[in-house]
């Protein structure tokens, strides 16, 4: 009875000290993917300012205005074709949210980044002013 009682409690022990230890394990495993990834494919690292240039650019005429300036974070990745999927888009305009989902997604851009790499861009909206 004694081994029985000495076995649960070894066990209780180790299962407790394991779950404590392990306060970050998607974010390990995150890492461990990205940077094993990184490794496997040796993509060079694309400037991510090179990559918002030219998400800018597929964003020059709107065809609506806003009523205040905004700004607009813009989360994606690139597919394996290169083409740019658009993950979020942090806004609660419905006409800047179709419109950078119309423009930006499924494009292709002269320097694709890394693909399955997640990217966040800030876009800035300006109002316009009537004189």
């Amino acid at each position: 009875m004694k081994k029985l009682s000495l076995l649960a409690l070894a066990f209780v022990l180790g299962t407790a000290v394991l779950f404590s230890a392990n306060t970050n394990s998607d974010n390990i495993k995150l890492n461990a993917v990205y940077h094993l990834n990184h490794f496997i494919n040796d993509v060079p690292d694309i400037p991510a300012t090179q990559i918002r240039s030219q998400i800018l650019d597929l964003l020059v005429d709107a065809d609506f205005t806003v009523e205040k300036d905004m700004t607009v974070s813009i989360t994606f990745t690139f597919n394996s074709a290169g083409e740019i999927v658009v993950l979020d888009v942090d806004t609660k305009n419905s006409d800047v949210l179709n419109y950078i989902r119309k423009n930006v997604n499924k494009q292709s851009i002269s320097v694709p980044g890394e693909a399955n790499r997640v990217f966040t861009i800030p876009v800035k909206f300006s109002a316009k002013t009537k004189k």
